[in-house]
């Protein structure tokens, strides 16, 4: 799940009327994982917050860029991924990445 709204040096989507400074959005997946431990990794510029299945694993409501990582064990099936994302000013991103862990 990866995202880039803009850059300091550029202008931002037309949905944001070209503005890339104080916006927020709700991103949603739907994935089926095998059973297991997995670990999320988000890196952003600027808050995020990551939630499976309503458990939050990765809170991250800090200015500038980062990155930050969270685990959680699941099980077999469909799982809800949702990411809160909330950028102040210039640059825009946001990308979300996850792996089972053996």
């Amino acid at each position: 799940m990866s995202k880039i709204w803009g850059d300091k040096d550029g202008e931002g989507p037309p949905e944001l009327g070209g503005n890339i400074g104080n916006f927020s959005v709700r991103l949603h997946a739907k994935r089926f994982l095998q059973e297991g431990r997995y670990v999320f990794n988000v890196f952003a510029d600027d808050r995020s917050r990551v939630r499976v299945d309503g458990k939050e694993i990765i809170s991250a409501w800090k200015v500038g860029s980062f990155q930050q990582n969270g685990s959680i064990l699941l099980q077999q099936g469909w799982h809800n991924i949702e990411v809160d994302y909330m950028n102040d000013n210039f640059n825009a991103y946001i990308k979300l990445n996850w792996k089972k862990i053996p």
